[in-house]
């Protein structure tokens, strides 16, 4: 953190941390997807550690799980390989090799913490072109979400800090490797921190002359501005904006690299041993016990510790909201929670859902205001797709308490009128409601009272 402030300090003045702009240059040319994954080995061989694979490829079951190589041992990605390499450097553990499109990840939500692919909304996700480095994470860190940055106005993503690694070489995907780090972009995607570290490969040819951003910009000239690019854009063919960037877009020198490390490292060190609580429900557990029966150990393609623990004691499970303690049976879960054949409260697939039969279907959306207790925008369930969407009648659905099931606001809040399934703002100042037209008002606000429609000063 002190590494943070101090070069944070340094670069205050000459590069506050403002959003991104947008670009001045032509899109990078990224190339297409012909190729869905890289090729899988059952067993990847980098320094201590092997990597197994289980499941079919392209699939919901698929892992890829971390042994030792020593005792065959699991071990997690995430907790027990170490962060630091020795001589400077770090080691990466690579999630998707360049020139693949599969998004995979470390799932930090179950036991042992393995690889899988990310699912939206119940589908493997794929990035729309092929990412152009290695890309990973590094152990033992940890972006906060509860810890905010404050020259850039962000917190951090609940993930460990990711690594794109700039090599010419293709790593092994659930490859362990040792790497040295050059700089971090801050990116900021939704509002969360996400911060970016560019490194090479110890063992690549050009590692001797790359120590710092200076380095790639005169070896590898464009390749940072490619990066910036690439996770700048990826998501905009979906039709969602551009993600932004602080500190003036800026990839940050290696000095400031150590420091962004070094905090979130801290971050890790507090969440695992407990001194920050773990709200975020992360597989932080320890292995399971010989205590706990066989037939009740899911694998870790079905679910993480805390679900194991629920298996056992369903009424002292932290997602069982309310439980049948004559039975041990849980009867309701919490939000966004739904039980299973098994009667175990699990993630509901649907990000706004509120109650399913997990995995689906979903049985109610999250309605206004009742999400994390703040206003958001309201969601309906689409007739076409069964699943909860945001809706679509207005970009910022400004007023739209409720929509219809095809996307139109069926209900206006005070202040606003229904126009063309959207909600417009009254026109008339100090308007309550205005239910037939922006500018007709039909009922002021407090203290004031309808005369010639408009709202005039109430006397008396």
């Amino acid at each position: 953190m002190a590494a943070v402030m101090r070069a944070s300090a340094l670069l205050r003045a000459a590069a506050p941390c403002a959003v991104a702009r947008k670009s001045q240059f032509a899109k990078v040319a990224f190339s297409a997807r012909p190729v869905r994954r890289a090729q899988l080995s059952t067993t990847v061989v980098r320094a201590s550690y092997a990597a197994e694979t289980k499941g079919p490829a392209d699939s919901l079951e698929f892992r890829i799980f971390f042994k030792q190589q020593k005792d065959g041992a699991v071990v997690s990605p995430w907790h027990d390989i170490p962060l630091y390499a020795g001589d400077g450097l770090l080691n990466f553990v690579c999630e998707i090799p360049k020139e693949s499109a599969a998004k995979m990840e470390v799932a930090t939500d179950e036991t042992s913490t393995p690889i899988k692919q990310d699912i939206k909304k119940g589908k493997l996700r794929f990035y729309p072109y092929n990412i152009n480095w290695n890309y990973g994470l590094l152990p033992q860190t940890w972006e906060d979400p509860a810890h905010k940055n404050e020259e850039c106005d962000a917190a951090g993503d609940n993930d460990p800090v990711d690594v794109v690694e700039i090599g010419s070489t293709t790593c092994e995907m659930g490859g362990v490797y040792a790497v040295k780090p050059l700089g971090v972009y801050a990116m900021i995607d939704d509002g969360e921190l996400d911060w970016k570290v560019i490194a090479i490969r110890a063992d690549d040819p050009l590692a001797d002359k790359l120590n710092d951003v200076e380095d790639v910009e005169r070896e590898l000239p464009g390749e940072l501005k490619k990066v910036l690019e690439w996770f700048r854009d990826y998501k905009t063919p979906d039709g969602k904006p551009q993600n932004k960037f602080g500190y003036s877009d800026k990839c940050m020198n290696k000095e400031f690299t150590m420091g962004v490390i070094e905090e979130t490292h801290g971050f890790y060190n507090k969440l695992r041993s407990g001194a920050r609580s773990n709200t975020e429900e992360l597989s932080l557990l320890p292995k399971l016990t010989p205590s706990v029966p066989n037939h009740l150990r899911c694998s870790a393609a079905q679910g993480n510790d805390e679900v194991v623990a629920a298996a056992v004691n369903p009424c002292g499970a932290l997602r069982c909201a309310k439980c049948d303690t004559a039975t041990n049976t849980c009867t309701t879960c919490v939000p966004s929670f739904g039980k299973d054949g098994a009667g175990i409260c699990r993630k509901c697939a649907d990000n706004l859902c509120l109650e399913c039969a997990w995995p689906s279907p979903c049985t109610k959306c999250y309605s206004y205001g009742l999400l994390l207790g703040k206003p958001f925008y309201p969601v309906y369930k689409s007739k076409a797709t069964g699943l909860c969407t945001l809706c679509t009648s207005n970009p910022v659905h400004s007023g739209c308490l409720a929509c219809r099931n095809n996307g139109a606001c069926k209900t206006c809040a005070d202040g606003y009128a229904p126009v063309d399934t959207r909600c417009r703002k009254c026109t008339v100042k100090n308007c309550l409601k205005c239910a037939a037209s922006p500018g007709v008002c039909t009922a002021c606000a407090a203290r004031y009272r309808l005369v010639k429609g408009l709202c005039q000063p109430a006397t008396g």
